[in-house]
């Protein structure tokens, strides 16, 4: 299984783009941090590496003290994936993808 590290992030703002190998995929963030933690993360596609879809592949909603992880599997033939962190409130972000 072939692992990308799509972002590390401690505020707002998107991860850069990857290239992807295989359809099926997996996508895990975690955030960490001391107290209260918590974060959004959107999963994007595209086509062309530049210009991501309007619909996100999934959201995943991050909220625990210390820590929280979450995730979901797709299947979406899109050339480049990114994550970006659209909320957060405190703790460090750390989005991964798996390819099977």
């Amino acid at each position: 299984m072939n692992t990308t590290h799509l972002l590390t992030a401690t505020g707002i703002g998107p991860g850069k783009w990857y290239a992807r190998s295989n359809p099926s995929a997996t996508f895990q963030a975690t955030v960490s941090g001391a107290g209260s933690v918590g974060a959004t993360v959107r999963i994007f596609g595209s086509n062309d590496g530049t210009t991501a879809v309007g619909t996100e592949l999934g959201t995943i909603i991050l909220s625990g003290t210390n820590s929280d992880s979450d995730g979901f599997a797709g299947n979406a033939a899109w050339a480049f994936t990114r994550a970006e962190v659209t909320a957060h409130t405190a703790g460090t972000v750390t989005v991964r993808m798996s390819e099977a």
